[in-house]
């Protein structure tokens, strides 16, 4: 009996491409809107960028601080930087999602570094500069082997240096299933056009999702956040800030979810020491 040889090459990227392209349509409205309303940057994820910001605003003594935002999507993060004063330079595989940050940032006024490439092979290149400044925002659990790549920003920053990861998803517990549940039936019953909106691109996902099973193999893959914390101290950085968010978005169930500790997703702030 032959075995199934699975998709094709081009069946892959056919799949990828179309899933990114979707993404990015449903992405840039909100991309905008984050970029250019300073009200939505009251908040702990900005926060925790800002306190890095401010440190090195101090430890660079009036030089440019360069970032890097990997696997920046449509460029929530890199924008928001750039608007504090930071030289950024954008990492993505997706033109789809790039093109909205190029859009974005020229509506802006700013600049738009991109560099479209796997992030370990954009991490390995002789010519890729050192960072005071990594992101990476909903991005760990995109990754084959997210520990190699730790360690290669670890080895790209320069020291005192800041690595920030953020949202990417904890494993589910029970409770977490439960409240989840019960938001999709409440958002049914008060927006049905909504639910049905969401209901077609979650069919959309899966048709795309079977034809490219190698593609995004890691998406949506929980991360132990204490396992990673683990990697991060065992390769040299240390640990500034760790932080989980409970989820919920509706008024009447947030409070539960925050009561029962129900953290759907983790942000840590590590920094690679002066010294060794």
């Amino acid at each position: 009996m032959s075995q199934d040889p699975g998709p094709s090459r081009e069946a892959v990227i056919s799949a990828n491409v179309s899933e990114h392209a979707q993404i990015a349509i449903e992405y840039e409205a909100r991309t905008r809107e984050l970029a250019t309303s300073p009200a939505l940057w009251d908040h702990w994820y900005f926060d925790h960028l800002r306190t890095a910001i401010h440190e090195l605003t101090e430890s660079e003594h009036g030089r440019s601080i360069l970032a890097l935002d990997a696997l920046g999507g449509t460029g929530k993060t890199a924008l928001f930087l750039q608007q504090h004063g930071v030289d950024v330079i954008l990492n993505d595989v997706s033109p789809e999602m790039t093109d909205v940050y190029r859009r974005i940032a020229g509506e802006l006024g700013l600049d738009a570094r991109v560099e479209l490439t796997p992030i370990e092979s954009y991490l390995e290149e002789s010519t890729t500069p050192p960072f005071s400044l990594i992101t990476a925002s909903s991005a760990l659990h995109h990754l084959q082997n997210y520990e190699q790549v730790i360690q290669q920003f670890y080895d790209q920053l320069k020291p005192g240096g800041f690595l920030y990861t953020a949202w990417d998803p904890l494993p589910r517990r029970r409770v977490v299933r439960w409240l989840g549940k019960a938001e999709y039936y409440l958002k049914r019953m008060g927006d049905p056009s909504a639910a049905l909106r969401g209901v077609r691109r979650r069919i959309g996902r899966r048709r795309v999702a079977r034809a490219q099973p190698v593609v995004d193999h890691e998406f949506h893959k929980a991360i132990d956040d204490a396992a990673l914390i683990d990697v991060a101290q065992r390769i040299g950085f240390v640990v500034r800030v760790h932080h989980r968010n409970a989820g919920g978005s509706l008024r009447i169930t947030k409070p539960l979810w925050t009561r029962f500790h129900a953290y759907t997703s983790f942000a840590l702030l590590l920094q690679r020491p002066y010294t060794a």
